[in-house]
């Protein structure tokens, strides 16, 4: 059966569905006034199987039709159930390539002043410091990830001011970005005072944007305008994310876990395999990893192949260990969740390992 044919037998489930919900509904509360009401407020909002690429719009002078042939612009419709029982779809822009917050930051970032700064205005492509318009608050810690589709990069463009407070190697207040994904990707800048930041392109699809502010003195901050820009068509890139997810009481952490593709894209290009894995248990107890395996085909050479483990978050202060010799002693978590992360060069991607991880936890006093 096709894809539309299926989509047909769908709407139709949920076509039937609404209809027995509102009669339930009405059949309560008992007249066909109410029965009316119900289906003017009852909305039905599921994801569509419609994957047109859509794009973004056009800003800064990019040609909109050399970015709608980027099948990376898919846009996921909403099915609504109307009063009369009619289906129609509203189209919904995806935001995937906007900007998220990375889970392990959800908390810190959730404060109601780093919206202007996680969130800013989409439709604008503009991110503005945590509190704008006005001065940014003491003790920020707020954390976005700019994400480009498939075959673009991201870049930065800061506009109208610049003002962080100033100090020595921007210990106090400053706007940090890497070039990656994550706390740990590499240092592009720490930004303070009142120059401008030049423009930055990444080198990737990603850029990971911190900014952070100590307990005293407050300035107006900056804007800071991103855009998505066609990536050289000479360079070769790997955009599929290595990414795994892992739970449970006890359960193993493999090198082999990376697929065969994945590793052949590597090969065949020279390209870094950058992998990670999140591992959580239940809530209140903590990990301990015990390295099964661990060999490293270039041992001693921390730039070309390693393995971190991180707390909750992953950037470099909340790295627990670093293993990039011979050997690799086991780890016990702060809470319930681990991350870690396996980077070898091309030339290293025989490097291998395997870890079990185990959930346990600590009895309090008196039990």
């Amino acid at each position: 059966m096709s894809v539309h044919g299926c989509l047909r037998i769908f709407l139709f489930g949920a076509n039937v569905l609404a209809g027995l919900l509102v009669t339930a509904l009405a059949s309560e509360v008992g007249s066909s006034e109410s029965t009316e009401l119900l289906l003017h407020k009852l909305p039905i909002a599921v994801p569509t199987v419609e994957t047109l690429p859509r794009p973004l719009p056009s800003h800064r002078g990019y040609d909109e039709g050399s970015m709608a042939d980027s099948n990376a612009f898919v846009a996921a419709d909403i099915i609504n159930l109307d009063r009369d029982g009619a289906v129609s779809f509203i189209p919904r822009r995806d935001v995937r390539y906007q900007r998220a917050v990375p889970p392990e930051y959800a908390g810190a970032s959730a404060m109601p002043h780093c919206e202007t700064f996680t969130m800013g205005d989409p439709d604008s492509k503009t991110l503005y410091n945590p509190g704008w318009p006005g001065n940014y608050p003491n003790n920020s810690d707020c954390v976005v990830v700019l994400e480009a589709p498939i075959g673009f990069l991201v870049r930065l463009d800061f506009r109208d001011h610049f003002h962080v407070e100033p100090s020595e190697d921007c210990k106090y207040d400053f706007l940090e970005i890497r070039d990656g994904a994550h706390g740990f990707s590499t240092l592009i800048g720490k930004y303070c005072g009142q120059t401008y930041p030049p423009m930055i392109t990444s080198k990737e699809r990603f850029l990971w944007l911190h900014f952070h502010s100590d307990e005293n003195i407050e300035y107006n901050g900056f804007v800071v305008v991103y855009d998505y820009v066609p990536r050289p068509t000479s360079s070769v890139y790997d955009d599929e994310s290595c990414r795994m997810e892992v739970s449970g009481m006890e359960g193993f952490v493999n090198r082999t876990d990376v697929s065969r593709e994945k590793q052949q894209t590597v090969i065949e290009h020279g390209l870094s395999l950058d992998c990670m894995w999140v591992v959580t248990v239940a809530d209140g107890w903590k990990i301990q990893l015990s390295f099964l395996k661990f060999k490293l085909e270039r041992p001693n050479d921390c730039e070309s192949n390693f393995v971190d483990v991180f707390t909750e978050r992953t950037d470099l202060p909340s790295r627990l260990k670093n293993f990039c010799g011979s050997i690799a002693d086991s780890v016990v978590s702060r809470s319930n969740v681990l991350h870690i992360r396996f980077f070898a060069e091309a030339a290293a991607i025989n490097s291998t390992f395997s870890i079990l991880f185990t959930a346990f936890r600590e009895k309090a006093a008196g039990e």
